[in-house]
């Protein structure tokens, strides 16, 4: 009986840290752009960045963590280059070159040339960046191609932009063949793991995710 009781005991006090520390098994950090995409809204056709102070405070307090993704940048540079990315995009609504939508999805309505060549995929532009999704292993594929024959090009950063964000919005500072190489041959890795078809997702601060579908 008292085995029981001291075997109940112990069960307990182990649930009870479990419980304690829930955070460090649940808890993951919001990358950048999903931490800042929190503070960006759409309204009126335009993009406002809301609540800066609490913004720069959550990327002060985990600023090791995102230290990479800032790419040199401080806390107040990475806010300054984030305003005129709202600012620009904000310009082209006015301008109708672009439509920002209520749910923060971008249209462009300048006809630009670029776009993912193959039928079986679909591309989302947000103030973030873009989306694409190739319902095909071999759609992807064909936009690595074209990813990677836009680098070859070397005709500067603004044609890889083209192929890789549809040219809406300002050329992202550090936009190189190097960094549009590595973009594709990440496209061409998911695309040849299981799954059919891959999703990347492309930031103005040129991160991005990249998996299969």
């Amino acid at each position: 009986m008292y085995k029981r009781i001291l075997s109940l005991a112990l069960t307990l006090v182990m649930m009870l840290g479990m419980l304690g520390n829930t955070d460090a098994y649940a808890y993951e950090k919001l990358s950048l752009i999903e931490l800042t995409d929190e503070y960006v809204v759409s309204e009126n056709g335009e993009f406002y960045l809301v609540n800066e102070d609490e913004l720069a405070e959550r990327i002060n307090k985990d600023i090791d963590f995102y230290q990479h993704d800032l790419n040199g940048n401080d806390v107040e540079q990475y806010l300054q280059l984030l305003r005129n990315r709202l600012d620009s995009l904000n310009e082209l609504s006015c301008n109708n070159q672009i439509m920002i939508t209520d749910s923060g999805q971008i249209i462009d309505l300048s006809a630009q040339p670029f776009s993912v060549r193959s039928s079986d995929s679909s591309s989302e532009t947000f103030w973030w960046g873009r989306k694409h999704t190739f319902y095909t292993d071999d759609a992807a594929r064909d936009y690595a191609y074209d990813v990677r024959m836009s680098a070859h090009a070397n005709a500067g950063a603004a044609v890889i932009a083209g192929a890789v964000f549809g040219g809406v919005g300002a050329i992202p500072n550090g936009l190189t063949a190097v960094w549009a190489y590595s973009l594709a041959d990440t496209v061409d890795y998911n695309a040849n793991k299981s799954g059919e078809g891959v999703i990347v997702e492309i930031s103005w601060i040129l991160t991005y995710k990249c998996y299969p579908r």
